[in-house]
């Protein structure tokens, strides 16, 4: 797409496709620099209709998410697309962690959203001290980005 923000970008895109081709199934979204270390059980366990971890409480971490698959989910992915076209220099993560935390701006119904731990999104040099692992992340991004 030409850029590390535009590839980002279509996360959202390949998600909504996803939900739209697998109906019956809710869909787990892990980056391509990601490794699974152990069995990621939490999924088949979540409470929330999208699972996501804020570092320190406060940034998002979009490296690995949850989107249980119903309407009200779709609707919010439609909206992150729209979100992410309106602000095309912000990054994903960031755009979505804004649609979760005001939903009525957008015109959507808020969605239940479950915490995923820091070992499900575990960045392996700035978050080691979280545990073993479930999902580790490289952060391949910092490479894209910076060259």
């Amino acid at each position: 797409r030409g850029s590390w923000d535009a590839n980002t970008k279509h996360k959202a895109e390949f998600i909504l496709a996803m939900l739209e081709a697998h109906p019956r199934r809710n869909i787990v979204w892990v980056d391509a620099d990601a490794v699974v270390r152990a069995y990621p059980a939490l999924f088949f366990e979540m409470q929330g209709d999208v699972g996501v971890h804020y570092r320190n409480g406060k940034e998002l971490l979009s490296g690995t998410m949850f989107f249980r698959n119903i309407p009200r989910v779709q609707a919010l992915v439609k909206s992150w697309i729209k979100e992410n076209a309106t602000a095309p220099r912000e990054w994903e993560q960031r755009t979505l962690q804004r649609l979760l935390v005001k939903p009525w701006r957008f015109g959507r119904p808020r969605v239940k959203v479950g915490g995923l731990p820091a070992t499900y999104c575990q960045i392996f040099d700035l978050m080691a001290d979280a545990g073993e692992p479930v999902i580790e992340h490289f952060q391949a991004s910092r490479e894209a980005r910076h060259g």
